[in-house]
């Protein structure tokens, strides 16, 4: 085996994802293949419509390519059932979204720990993660904070940590500094790049 192959974590052979309109079928990907390492920061780049959600999509499984293959730690994961489907969305990969999706009513602590929480795991080993996340990034004042009371680059930084506290191999960042000014867009693309050096 190629030495190269143990350090990959996803595969794609010739994927695509085509649309149905009343106009015809449009491709919104198509022919992609790529390999992708275990670790490091990727950036897929694109002018506006160029399809880099809807790669992003059918690499987290919320999309079904129409054609070709994805492969993640060499196990073919596009054709998974939908029970394994949100299996993997629990345990292998998580999100961090442009506009933050965090529950503005809940405290910033409340939002990290939820990932956990829905998983089934007890509430004191999620709270605990979630202290640990907050310690280790320097943000336990904002742990009471309601969400909706946060600055944007605030928000983000919590978003990343909600992402961070299952553990995954993998995190799908989709646009993750456009809502926010110059200074905090750096500090969340530091935070990104720390990450980065074990996922």
């Amino acid at each position: 085996m190629d030495i190269w192959r143990v350090f990959l974590i996803y595969s794609i052979i010739n994927l695509g994802k085509s649309f149905s309109s009343p106009s015809g079928t449009s491709w919104a990907l198509r022919g992609i293949s790529l390999e992708l390492p275990s670790k490091g920061l990727i950036a897929i780049t694109g002018a506006s419509g160029s399809g880099k959600s809807t790669l992003l999509n059918c690499l987290s499984l919320l999309t079904k390519p129409s054609e070709g293959e994805i492969r993640f730690l060499n196990e073919r994961i596009d054709s998974y059932s939908e029970e394994k489907k949100e299996d993997y969305r629990a345990y292998e990969c998580a999100f961090i979204y442009q506009h933050f999706n965090l529950l503005e009513e809940k405290t910033a602590f409340e939002n990290v720990e939820l990932p956990l929480l829905l998983r089934g795991e007890g509430e004191k080993d999620a709270a605990l993660a979630a202290h640990v996340l907050f310690k280790n990034f320097h943000l336990e004042d904002l742990e009471k904070k309601k969400a909706r009371l946060l600055s944007g680059g605030e928000k983000q930084r919590v978003a990343i940590l909600r992402a961070l506290i299952g553990k995954p191999k993998t995190i799908f960042a989709d646009e993750p500094t456009g809502a926010l000014d110059k200074a905090n867009e750096e500090l969340v693309m530091d935070t990104l790049k720390k990450i980065a050096r074990d996922t």
